[in-house]
């Protein structure tokens, strides 16, 4: 277990250790899932691993979509903007628990980085 955390410190490219075994077919399946799903679904164009940001195209694109659903100039988007985003991007609505998620992760998010510039004062 202590070598397993030593690795996952060290390459911290590495997002998963399965415990398999071709001889015993043992989750075998999953490790060629999540190669499979590595390779689809690479986090490196969106996530900075190293310096544990979003990179910058992702960023841009945040923005950018961030302003083309805000409806009014005040900065923030609305219930009603996100509820707009979702339809346009998923053809479902969120639910009242979704917002709530949404908002939840925004507070924690935004105390984390209160958090950490008092660090760096």
């Amino acid at each position: 277990r202590k070598q397993i955390i030593s690795l996952l410190q060290q390459f911290k490219f590495v997002r998963q250790c399965i415990k398999c075994s071709a001889k015993q077919l043992l989750n075998v399946d999953e490790v060629f899932l999540k190669a499979q799903q590595s390779v689809l679904y690479p986090i490196c164009p969106l996530y900075d691993l190293d310096e544990g940001r979003l990179s910058p195209a992702c960023k841009r694109a945040f923005t950018r979509i961030y302003r083309m659903y805000m409806d009014y100039d005040d900065g923030l988007l609305s219930d009603i903007d996100l509820n707009a985003f979702q339809l346009k991007i998923w053809g479902v609505p969120l639910s009242e628990t979704d917002f709530n998620g949404w908002k939840e992760m925004a507070i924690q998010q935004q105390q984390q980085q209160q958090h950490d510039n008092d660090d760096v004062i």
